[in-house]
């Protein structure tokens, strides 16, 4: 949680111009593959497992001692803020558009509850219609 919190601070800070690129494009990185992290125990054999996580996006699925970061009202617009930021870069469009596509598709215990999903989509859809609206 530490690692994805270091990156969270990073991206909210970060400004175009600032002459950061090495170290934007390591962070994105870094938060894309923290993303596609699998915390949960699985039964299934180790074949089939590794069949599954071939996918190109794999979902978010934080586990629950995450939830202090994940739950966070600013946790989702740090993402759209950064994409916002960087949109003309076509070098880092298409890892922030990953990132937006594993967090529109974040399952797990944190959001198994409906209390929680409408609380997530409540702050992930009005971002998403204005990010249609650049």
């Amino acid at each position: 949680m530490k690692i994805l919190k270091s990156c969270v601070l990073y991206l909210n800070s970060f400004q175009p111009g600032s002459g950061q690129v090495k170290e934007l494009e390591a962070v994105l990185k870094l938060t894309e593959s923290i993303f596609c992290w699998h915390f949960c125990k699985s039964a299934l054999p180790r074949r089939i497992i590794a069949v599954l996580e071939m996918d190109v996006t794999p979902p978010f699925k934080p586990p629950t001692s995450w939830a202090e970061i994940v739950t966070d009202p600013g946790f989702v617009s740090v993402f759209f803020d950064i994409h916002e930021k960087v949109r003309n870069d076509g070098n880092f469009v298409p890892r922030t558009i990953n990132l937006m596509i594993q967090l529109v598709s974040m399952h797990g215990p944190l959001v198994s509850a409906k209390e929680s999903r409408v609380e997530f989509l409540s702050r992930l859809l009005p971002r998403f219609t204005s990010l249609l609206a650049l």
